[in-house]
């Protein structure tokens, strides 16, 4: 089981978020949220999960178990 805290990120598709995302995974379990969540772009390893922005009970249900989320 993998004791590292997790991180919800959004914006993973920009250039910051592609960096940082791969700065957070030496530490992190990183969780990448997205509307399009079948885009995983240049970052192999990071598990991509739909998300309706517009729906406040759909980003509960995706932060559950996250220590904590960037929102880029």
């Amino acid at each position: 089981m993998d004791s590292r805290p997790r991180i919800a990120l959004v914006g993973l598709s920009s250039a910051i978020g592609r960096a940082l995302s791969r700065a957070l995974l030496a530490r992190f379990q990183v969780r990448a949220l997205s509307p399009a969540a079948d885009s995983q772009g240049d970052c192999p390893g990071i598990p991509m999960q739909p998300l309706d922005f517009f729906s406040l009970l759909d980003a509960e249900r995706s932060l559950e178990g996250v220590d904590a989320a960037v929102y880029l």
